[in-house]
């Protein structure tokens, strides 16, 4: 298939795009004239200039393209607009590009979305979140998501659409989670854990969720009316961490003894407080502001992919151990670390 990838230049675009070539696929991606493109430089991409929020150059891009993975997108953002704008905006640019397409060839591009786990909120206490259950978003971000998630939704009848929800992603080329890495190093291995209760999470390393995107596109379910779970797949690593155990990990792969420091909420409080601060003088999003500190409230984000692995054959290859160690040795050969 030829393939459009929105979010190409991104994180996950890059290890998207990799899987996707490594299983034999065309690549288009969409960018902005602006787009770093040396994460892919290394892969044959035909490049589109473009971006998610102009219809008429989705439209172009979409030319003789078999399928669109979308992944464009805000994570961090300044104001809940920006989210909204971008996140749920963009994404019915997409879905309504999709379908046009469809009125110029006899058949419609498919169209894979990546969401977030986030859209979901976190599972309840003593369970993991299945594809099918309803969903309770804490922050903007997650909210703009699940928004996002319903536009698609709103186009499944006209078109073949796979939803992924990706929990926690990390990996080579991830300036986000850079951040935790870096301090766990200058901090001599003090990992701080924010509340004093117990947290759990999912997680997946950036190279298996580029696979199970591309799984997603050649064998997941479409959507489907009256039938809440199908054509979404949660994609992760198959395992539940506490919050500790993410912190002991990454303060091994950097070669530090660990220990983990619970602080009162009220510490992370003020800190996103300071950077919020800073945002709205500088115009550039933090980093941890109030929106990832309403998420990290949640104590329970564990999802199951046993979907996935049932539906598409998605086995990872990355465990938290290994992928913190291959991450962190790839920042060092790099001088990021």
């Amino acid at each position: 298939m030829k393939v459009l990838l929105t979010g190409i230049s991104g994180f996950v675009g890059h290890h998207t795009a990799e899987a996707l070539h490594r299983r034999g696929h065309a690549l288009r991606g969409l960018v902005r004239r602006t787009s770093d493109r040396s994460g892919v430089a290394h892969l044959p991409v035909e490049f589109a200039e473009g971006d998610v929020l102009d219809r008429p150059s989705l439209d172009r891009a979409l030319q003789g393209c078999d399928a669109v993975v979308h992944l464009a997108g805000l994570t961090k953002a300044v104001t809940s607009e920006d989210f909204f704008r971008v996140n749920a905006g963009g994404t019915r640019n997409v879905a309504q590009a999709v379908v046009a397409a469809g009125d110029r060839r006899e058949r419609r591009p498919r169209l894979v979305h990546v969401s977030s786990q986030a859209a979901a909120g976190p599972a309840a206490p003593g369970r993991v979140s299945e594809e099918a259950d309803v969903e309770a978003p804490l922050s903007r971000y997650g909210r703009s998501k699940l928004e996002a998630e319903r536009l698609i939704r709103e186009v499944a009848g006209d078109a073949a659409v796979t939803i992924v929800r990706p929990p926690m992603v990390y990996g080579p080329r991830d300036r986000d989670i850079l951040a935790a890495f870096q301090l766990a190093r200058r901090a001599f291995g003090v990992f701080l854990h924010p509340g004093f209760s117990e947290k759990r999470y999912s997680i997946v390393h950036g190279a298996d969720l580029g696979e199970g995107i591309a799984l997603a596109l050649e064998k997941g379910d479409a959507l489907a009316a009256g039938d809440r779970g199908r054509g979404v797949y949660y994609v992760t690593d198959g395992a539940a961490y506490t919050w500790a155990d993410l912190g002991r990990a990454l303060a091994r792969a950097v070669g530090r003894r660990p220990f983990i420091l619970p602080v009162p909420h009220t510490v992370s409080t003020l800190v996103a407080a300071a950077q919020e601060a800073q945002a709205l003088i500088t115009r550039k999003p933090p980093l941890l502001g109030f929106d990832k500190i309403r998420d990290m409230r949640g104590d329970n984000f564990v999802c199951s992919c046993e979907r996935a692995r049932r539906d598409l054959g998605f086995a990872p290859a990355y465990d938290v151990p290994r992928g913190f160690q291959q991450t962190a040795d790839w920042y060092l050969a790099n001088g990021w670390l």
